[in-house]
């Protein structure tokens, strides 16, 4: 009698243990799933700034060559202000 009463304590303990185990195994699942949407949404966000980044450095060097091409086309009125300066006073100077 108390060999079966020990075996059913047994059987008993087990199946505490399994209830256990599974819950402790479906806690783990939710906190994967939790995780992987986490990365999902963060991997997201990454694609999403690298293109604001993209956008901004393509803005950035359209806003150089403009400012280039600003910097040569002062210094080509510059040179021909001083030409005709130079080409006045030579002139008058006559």
């Amino acid at each position: 009698m108390a060999s079966l009463r020990e075996t059913i304590s047994g059987v008993r303990a087990a199946g505490d243990v399994e209830g256990r185990l599974k819950a402790e195994l479906l806690a783990v699942h939710e906190q994967l799933a939790s995780s992987r949407a986490a990365l999902s949404d963060a991997e997201e966000r990454s694609a999403a700034r690298q293109a604001d980044a993209r956008s901004l450095r393509e803005l950035l060097e359209a806003a150089q060559a403009e400012l280039r091409r600003r910097e040569t086309d002062a210094e080509l009125q510059a040179h021909d202000a001083t030409l005709r300066l130079s080409d006045l006073q030579h002139r008058s100077a006559q």
